[in-house]
């Protein structure tokens, strides 16, 4: 019996889960397609509320900065989201390998959110930003990083 491999494509605002068939059958089919609206907003629309004032001693007045940008903030419940899906998925046994493509930045939000159960699934890692590529492209990277995979694992 073949073990069953997911492909996760994100970034901060979009991602896709694949099914990596087995025996190197291709294309790779979209199981799910996600998009994080908010995610996805030009920063004049994301952050159009106008920062605070605060008044000091004297009369010297300044603005209060956010302590992080809202593209952080939407790019972390992204993907804490995404986790959480992958995390029921994963129980309920849909599937029992793991490969992640994502760009630098957003990996690293999603490691933080990793719990024990699903890093323990991930047989790989890839920094990079597959989204942004055509379809053909995006298919023909990923029989790349399955090769990688299968070959990583003989």
């Amino acid at each position: 019996m073949s073990t069953v491999d997911w492909i996760l494509v994100a970034d901060r605002s979009r991602a896709v889960i694949l099914h990596a068939l087995p025996d190197g059958m291709r294309p790779f089919p979209t199981l799910a397609s996600y998009v994080h609206a908010e995610g996805r907003l030009r920063p004049q629309d994301r952050d159009s509320d106008v920062s605070g004032r605060i008044q000091h001693p004297g009369g010297a007045r300044s603005t209060v900065e956010p302590h992080e940008d809202r593209w952080h903030v939407e790019a972390r419940r992204f993907a804490k989201e995404l986790v959480e899906t992958l995390v029921s998925e994963h129980q309920n046994r849909r599937f029992e390998r793991l490969v992640v493509i994502a760009p630098a930045p957003f990996l690293g939000m999603l490691r933080k959110e990793w719990p024990p159960t699903l890093r323990a699934c991930i047989i790989k890692e890839q920094i990079e930003n597959l989204l942004a590529a055509p379809e053909s492209k995006r298919q023909e990277r990923l029989t790349e990083v399955m090769e990688s995979v299968d070959e990583s694992l003989v």
